[in-house]
C-alpha cells in the first residue's frame, strides 16, 4: 500500500490508517503532526476523522483533538 492508497485504508479503518503511515515513516507519532495531517490532506472522510477524533477513550487521540 502506497501513501496514494491511504485514503482507501483510512476511510474504513482510520486508526490502521494513521498506523500504517507511522509505520511507513510518512507521518510521525506526534498529536501535533497528525492533527496537521488530517487538516490539511485532501480526500480524506470527514466522517472517519471524527470517528478517530472522538475515540477519546484513547489518549493519543484526544491529544489530537486538543
Amino acid at each position: 500500500m502506497t501513501v496514494v492508497h491511504y485514503g482507501c485504508c483510512c476511510d474504513r479503518k482510520p486508526e490502521k490508517g494513521i498506523r500504517y503511515l507511522v509505520e511507513q515513516r510518512f507521518l510521525e507519532y506526534r498529536p501535533s503532526a497528525v492533527a496537521r495531517f488530517l487538516i490539511t490532506r485532501k480526500g480524506l472522510s470527514k466522517l472517519m476523522i471524527g470517528e478517530y477524533l472522538g475515540n477519546l477513550q484513547k489518549q493519543f487521540n484526544a491529544q489530537v483533538l486538543a
